[in-house]
Formats: structure tokens, sequence, C-alpha cells
């Protein structure tokens, strides 16, 4: 996990999942392997393409800084389009997975 995030972003995508992108983890289930996407001004997370299959997008911290308490929004917060291929996850319901 990034610590002590300022909001100093990319200003484009915080991560960006693409055609032929099959079985990426972004982020996981152990302490620590989560990422802040925030202060884009584009999306925090971006997935894209029909062959975008088994994606899991986990763990992360998403629109805030790294303890939850100081909104720093992206652009847009996730977003998925019509063409994504199937079996993505993104968050998940096992504590410290949620979004």
């Amino acid at each position: 996990m990034i610590q002590n995030f300022t909001g100093d972003a990319n200003g484009s995508f915080g991560v960006y999942v693409t055609t032929n992108a099959t079985g990426t983890v972004i982020g996981g289930t152990t302490a620590g392997a989560g990422n802040v996407m925030a202060g884009n001004t584009n999306h925090g997370v971006y997935m894209d393409g029909a062959q975008a299959t088994g994606n899991r997008i986990e763990g992360n911290i998403i629109g805030s800084n790294t303890l939850g308490t100081t909104g720093l929004g992206n652009g847009q917060g996730i977003w998925l389009m019509a063409s994504v291929g199937g079996n993505n996850t993104i968050g998940g319901t096992s504590a410290g997975l949620e979004m």
C-alpha cells in the first residue's frame, strides 16, 4: 500500500485494463497488496475489451487517501465498457476486499 498519498496523480487513468488482459491481479488479498487510485483526471479504474477476462481488482482504495478519511476523487470512479468479457472481479465480499 502506498503510504502518505498526497493526491499527486498521473493526470489520466489510475489503472487501465484493456483488450487482451487475462488473469491480471491489481491489488490482492494480503495486507499491503492494494493500491491507491485517486486524484486522476480520468477514471480510477477503466476496463475495456471483449477478451478482458478473469481479471481481479481487489483490496485497493479508489477515490480517497490511504486511510479513507479524505476524498481524492477521480474524474470518474470505475468504468466497465459494455464490450468487457466475463469473469472479472472488482472488490469482493471478504474483509479487506470491499471498495
